[in-house]
């Protein structure tokens, strides 16, 4: 698949009480589609330095990323970021569809990125990684997007149950997880007991 952009926000400026206020207004861009050609849409907000990569959405069965995520967004076009910010909502449309976990082939997107603990699985288990990696154009249009953008720190948006809520983070994300604690409340872990694609996030954290 070839490397995609995303959007170069647009600026108006209004008059509030006599002052001139700068409005951002973010501006989708299709990075990708779904199997069943569903778009894969990233919304970017201009910034100074690499920006930062929000991916929500990864499965489908989690409409509270996928809220949160577009909470993000709003918040946001009323408050400008310091860094550039590149937000993901949806990265697995045809599983949100349906409020599915997998796509629409089956595999656990979050499983299928190319990782050095990318291992294969019978397509019945729950987090089905694929026939290989990188096999799905979710994957693809994600791993495209991250060539193209190099962002500074990628954070994945997932809901947990049985309060297992917390700021998971892998490689060196731990003072981001920590300074997210301070904010959410929620707990800093290195683990939540089973392996995640490495590729995927430097922080996951779960609403």
């Amino acid at each position: 698949m070839n490397s995609s952009t995303t959007a170069s926000p647009r600026y108006h400026h209004a008059n509030q009480g006599g002052r001139d206020a700068t409005h951002l207004e973010f501006v989708p861009t299709k990075i990708g589609a779904s199997r069943q050609r569903r778009a894969i849409n990233a919304h970017s907000a201009a910034g100074s330095g690499q920006p930062t990569l929000i991916l929500a959405g990864m499965h489908g069965d989690e409409p509270k990323s996928v809220h949160l995520a577009m909470r993000f967004i709003e918040l946001i076009t009323q408050e400008r970021p310091a860094g550039g910010v590149v937000i993901v909502p949806i990265v697995n449309p045809d599983g949100y569809a349906l409020r599915k976990r997998r796509n629409d082939a089956g595999v656990d997107i979050n499983r299928n990125f190319p990782t050095a603990n990318w291992e294969s699985a019978p397509r019945r288990f729950r987090y089905y990684p694929g026939p290989r990696p990188a096999s799905e154009p979710e994957t693809r249009a994600i791993i495209a997007m991250i060539e193209s953008l190099k962002p500074a720190r990628i954070v994945t948006i997932h809901s947990i149950n049985r309060r297992r809520h917390c700021n998971n983070y892998d490689g060196p994300a731990k003072q981001i997880a920590r300074a997210m604690s301070r904010k959410n409340e929620y707990p800093v872990r290195a683990s939540i007991g089973y392996a995640c694609s490495k590729a995927s996030a430097n922080e996951h954290t779960t609403p």
